[in-house]
């Protein structure tokens, strides 16, 4: 694996044509996209990377391959919460931050962050000028001076034929009828503490303690004799 990721940092043509092989064959199976992001890992220089699934107007991403778990992983994470996705994702541009721990990005945010990662760039991963999402990338060392203008126009070119694969795949499917069902349930959320507040003087005016639980069993509101 060693000898195969050097001989891809010195040729980063043949790492752009295994790259296209292996999304011909899988598309945006899990396995495949993990090979991707491995190679693309490799190739500029970086211990870890993700592929981060965005859709338009949704507060909430997913990572939906990484070469550090396992290739069914799925999560869901807040996109205020990584400010350098969310710049990102909003510009259409590469961000690169030498040091999460000075950069004005991810500064306010740095005590959040692994030990374990100093050094991050993002890839916007667009179709037609629409992001679907990012690659990030991470490592446990500052700078990202190595990556120079050739390999960031190789990154954008993997993450455009990593959009390309997504653009229509079973994946951007499935996590639309997630982010669906998350606005749904906020929504929901949202409705019910309104109509709370708007009996909150008649339950702080009893004399009895009152709890309002939702149909899952949890708590809503609490008055102050309770």
């Amino acid at each position: 694996c060693r000898n195969m990721m050097r001989l891809e940092r010195r040729d980063p043509a043949a790492a752009l044509a295994k790259i296209n092989d292996v999304l011909a064959m899988g598309g945006d199976d899990a396995d495949a996209l993990v090979q991707v992001l491995a190679i693309t890992a490799g190739v500029l220089g970086f211990e870890r990377a993700s592929l981060i699934a965005h859709i338009e107007g949704s507060d909430h991403a997913f990572v939906i391959a990484a070469n550090d778990s396992e290739p069914s992983t799925r999560f869901a994470l807040a996109i205020a919460e990584y400010p350098e996705v969310a710049e990102c994702i909003r510009t259409l541009a590469p961000v690169l931050i030498d040091d999460v721990r000075t950069h004005p990005l991810t500064a306010p945010i740095a005590a959040q962050v692994s030990e374990s990662v100093r050094a991050i760039t993002v890839i916007p991963v667009q179709w037609r000028g629409r992001a679907l999402g990012a690659i990030l990338l991470r490592k446990e060392t500052p700078g990202v001076g190595h990556l120079g203008p050739r390999n960031i126009e190789l990154g954008k070119l993997i993450a455009s034929l990593t959009a390309a694969h997504l653009r229509h795949g079973a994946v951007l499917e499935s996590l639309r009828d997630q982010t669906h069902r998350l606005s749904r349930a906020r929504y929901e959320a949202e409705r019910r503490l309104r109509g709370i507040d708007s009996l909150k003087e008649h339950f702080e005016a009893g004399a009895d303690g009152v709890i309002v639980l939702d149909e899952g069993g949890h708590i809503l509101y609490v008055n102050r004799v309770a």
